[in-house]
């Protein structure tokens, strides 16, 4: 009798081994595709997100671009509306126009070509002055602590602990860049001239305080 309990048991405990490796090899099995199933559902996702937040910059900076070259693409040229012998005739205050507008202005009414310069330097002689008036007032108003000047006298004042005040360089370097700015827009004008061209100028086709 002992030896059949001994028996059973042993046959008992068998079947419970063989059970308790069968679940764990179904447990192996059904891992590493859980795994794969996962990583892979989640790749396209990370794709989309990925893809859907680079758009927005994407077509921020493609509208930026855009519209620095509609600046330039968009000009409008009458050249054609004007005849040769005034284009020729016209060429010297034409230049003119872009340096002392008032003169081309005010002196040269008969010559289309002249008139057409002339207003458009009056223009850009209007955005000179606005500029020069910002930058009298910026840099009168904002002032902050700095040297009295440049080189061994800079150095000299400040080993004495003179400070002056001086307009930072935050409010300067803007401002002078938009005073280059105007001097290209000027120089393109000149350019225009010399060709024989009646062109729109960028920014200032915008400004038609003469037209």
């Amino acid at each position: 009798m002992e030896n059949e309990k001994e028996l059973t048991n042993e046959k008992t405990t068998t079947e419970e081994n063989v059970e308790k490796q069968v679940v764990k090899e179904e447990k192996t099995t059904e891992q590493p595709q859980t795994t794969t199933e996962k990583s892979t559902s989640e790749q396209p996702q990370a794709t989309t997100e990925k893809s859907t937040s680079e758009q927005p910059q994407a077509m921020t900076e493609k509208s930026t671009s855009d519209n620095i070259k509609g600046l330039f693409n968009n000009l409008k040229d009458s050249t054609s509306n004007f005849q040769k012998t005034d284009i020729e005739a016209g060429k010297g205050m034409g230049v003119l126009s872009y340096i002392i507008p008032l003169i081309p202005f005010f002196a040269e009414k008969k010559n289309k070509f002249v008139v057409y310069h002339a207003k458009q330097g009056m223009n850009l002689f209007i955005v000179s002055i606005a500029y020069i008036i910002l930058y009298a007032i910026l840099a009168a108003v904002i002032k902050v602590d700095g040297n009295c000047g440049y080189g061994y006298l800079g150095n000299f004042a400040e080993s004495l602990g003179i400070t002056c005040e001086v307009t930072p360089w935050w409010i300067t370097w803007p401002l002078n860049i938009i005073g280059l700015g105007i001097s290209i827009l000027a120089i393109m004008g000149i350019v225009y001239v010399c060709q024989g061209k009646a062109k729109e100028l960028p920014i200032i086709n915008k400004i038609r305080i003469f037209k």
